[in-house]
């Protein structure tokens, strides 16, 4: 079902977070995004852009922000939806790709798994692809 006002809020300032953490190369602040669980996992939409809890998670963000390219999402729309203390999100977004000689941009989706703990949303699982032209 549809988020209420609320509840959607709350997971726009997740997505928010993370958009603006990997923009910012912050690994602690993305990290502390997703919740400290085992089978928590991101796919990306490379095919080495995979990883299986925190660890992974921490050494894919170490590689990701080692890189000479800077990262930097744009949300354009997004689906969000919940049921009790699990939610979930469709984003269609533009990916800007800064530095390294590669300046670009492409569309990009994503889609997320959140879970309400206590007062406060983890993601669970983060997948982003491209959309390949029709």
């Amino acid at each position: 079902m549809k988020a209420d006002t609320k509840t959607q809020a709350e997971i726009v300032d997740v997505l928010e977070r993370f958009k603006n953490s990997v923009a910012a190369r912050d690994l602690s602040g993305v990290l502390r995004l997703f919740a400290d669980d085992s089978d928590v996992f991101l796919l990306g939409s490379e095919a080495s852009e995979k990883a299986l809890g925190p660890s992974q998670l921490k050494s894919f963000f170490e590689g990701l922000f080692s890189q000479p390219v800077v990262y930097v999402f744009e949300w354009k729309s997004y689906s969000i939806s919940n049921s009790g203390s699990v939610g979930w999100a469709a984003i269609d977004a533009l990916i800007h790709m800064k530095g390294g000689g590669r300046d670009a941009t492409a569309p990009y989706r994503v889609t997320v798994v959140l879970e309400k703990r206590k007062d406060r949303w983890f993601l669970m699982q983060f997948h982003g692809s491209e959309p390949v032209k029709a």
